[in-house]
């Protein structure tokens, strides 16, 4: 599925450079058990709505400021889709 979105992404924009390195970092952490990664505490329910909503106000708060780099941008959209999905689920 990684594979899929990377054919659609144009790694050339800095954006989607750093959209695509936060998915990848998400994946390895996942593919290798990393009990220690946020994705894998959040995926096994080891950490509170309140931590995932925490997370999210200072992801939110870092794409919002348009002065950092597009590939920080990129990386911290990604997790803030990624954190999104959560609260909703949650």
């Amino acid at each position: 599925m990684l594979n899929d979105i990377e054919n659609k992404l144009d790694l050339k924009d800095e954006f989607w450079l750093g959209y695509h390195l936060a998915l990848r970092g998400m994946v390895s952490a996942i593919e290798s058990s990393d009990e220690l990664a946020v994705i894998s505490k959040m995926l096994n329910g080891k950490i509170s709505g309140e931590v995932v909503q925490k997370l999210m106000q200072q992801i939110q708060e870092r794409v919002s400021q348009t002065f950092r780099p597009k590939d920080e941008l990129g990386f911290n959209t990604a997790w803030a889709e990624t954190l999104q999905l959560f609260q909703t689920k949650g």
